[in-house]
């Protein structure tokens, strides 16, 4: 007796897991239709409202890309393709950068053939460059040294002048 209703219990127990397994089996399915639906009702108004008449399609202008090429690292300085041309040498965030930019942008804009290019001081790699006394007789990158504001001519890649200082500085670009 004890037996057979112990049996009972077992194929109630299997009975009620399978119905428990199918109805969360069902529970499953419908949560993923309802998901289904609420995505593709979303979707399809998303549809309507940007194509109804009077919306303008969205579009996305970048910005216009600007490369100088005025700015140049002082490793650069020999070697610019132009047979002559003028480097000039200051800090960009000095107290005085804006009476050298006005220097440099009036020359740039003079009539002169002779390309003009600017080298920052502040800028950690042209750090190695700068010294505690300067170097007049350049004549390659390896014994490049400025000590401040400076002005190298170099023609044929050649250091034809080499002006150190606010004064000199402005008298030959003025």
């Amino acid at each position: 007796m004890k037996k057979k209703k112990l049996i009972q219990k077992q194929k109630m127990y299997k009975s009620n897991t399978n119905l428990n397994t199918g109805s969360e089996m069902g529970n499953v399915i419908k949560t993923v239709l309802i998901v289904g639906v609420l995505f593709g009702g979303m979707y399809l108004l998303t549809l309507y409202l940007l194509n109804k008449e009077g919306n303008q399609p969205i579009t996305f202008d970048p910005p216009q890309s600007f490369i100088q090429y005025e700015k140049i690292l002082a490793g650069n300085t020999f070697n610019k393709s132009h047979s002559e041309y003028i480097v000039m040498f200051y800090d960009f965030t000095d107290s005085e950068a804006s009476v050298y930019n006005n220097l440099f942008r009036t020359f740039q804009q003079s009539d002169e053939d002779i390309a003009i290019y600017a080298v920052d001081l502040s800028d950690v790699f042209n750090q190695s460059f700068i010294s505690d006394e300067s170097n007049p007789n350049v004549d390659n990158i390896d014994n490049l040294k400025v000590n401040g504001p400076t002005l190298i001519q170099i023609v044929d890649g050649r250091v034809v002048e080499y002006l150190q200082g606010r004064d000199e500085i402005t008298n030959k670009l003025s």
